[in-house]
């Protein structure tokens, strides 16, 4: 009987020493250690999803959202600018000195006796009078002995004009070797040539031009004048 009960516990001593080992032997495995090391890793994962913010959602339909429109740039605007004025829409002005358009020597070749006045007011109606109103040159040489008046005028129409002034200008006898066009009238004792060089129109007129040939010289110089 004694025997038995020494036998009991030392087996419950041997088992309780074995369970000593087992919790400081670090090979066995300890359920307790094993919870704690899942549950870091959990509280680690969520924080870390947490970190990286939520997804865009997309659109109820499942469709993606189409891009943004581009937004205005500052100082931008939905009206047009009026365009600047070309050449052809309007008049431009013309200022060719006179000695420029037919030189003292041309002039002195052609006639001696004719001189070049200062400055002069064109008669209306005169093709000098209307190059003054597209705000053209205009210059008058006299004859010092008779009286007699060369006008000559330059201006740079606006196209609509100018294809006017070319119509009623065909009228006349053509020149030859001028200008693009060029044209010859007679018209109550006044010979009056009219040359269409480019933009520009230019005109001649005097009671001296009596047929094509006394006005061609002259006015070939006035398109020289012109050309670069």
């Amino acid at each position: 009987m004694g025997s038995d009960v020494t036998g009991t516990a030392g087996d419950e001593y041997i088992h309780n020493a074995k369970s000593k080992e087992c919790e400081n032997d670090p090979m066995v495995i300890n359920p307790a250690l094993v919870r704690a090391s899942l549950i870091a890793t959990v509280l680690f994962a969520t924080v870390g999803l947490a970190g990286c913010g939520p997804l865009p959602a997309l659109p109820v339909d499942g469709s993606p959202s189409p891009n943004p429109s581009p937004s205005m740039s500052p100082g931008a605007s939905d009206t047009p600018s009026s365009p600047t004025p070309q050449p052809d829409d309007a008049a431009v002005p013309v200022s060719i000195p006179c000695t420029t358009a037919i030189s003292p020597q041309r002039m002195y070749e052609f006639n001696p006796n004719f001189a070049l006045l200062s400055s002069f007011t064109p008669v209306p109606g005169s093709s000098a009078a209307t190059a003054v109103t597209y705000e053209g040159t205009v210059c008058r040489w006299v004859h010092e002995s008779n009286g007699t008046t060369i006008d000559v005028s330059i201006a740079r129409p606006a196209l609509a004009d100018r294809e006017k002034l070319a119509a009623a200008a065909r009228s006349g006898a053509p020149l030859d070797n001028v200008a693009d066009e060029s044209y010859f009238l007679t018209s109550n004792g006044v010979g009056t040539a009219q040359a269409f060089s480019g933009a520009y129109w230019m005109t001649m007129s005097s009671e001296y031009f009596a047929s094509p040939a006394d006005a061609a010289e002259l006015l070939v110089a006035v398109v020289d004048s012109i050309r670069p």
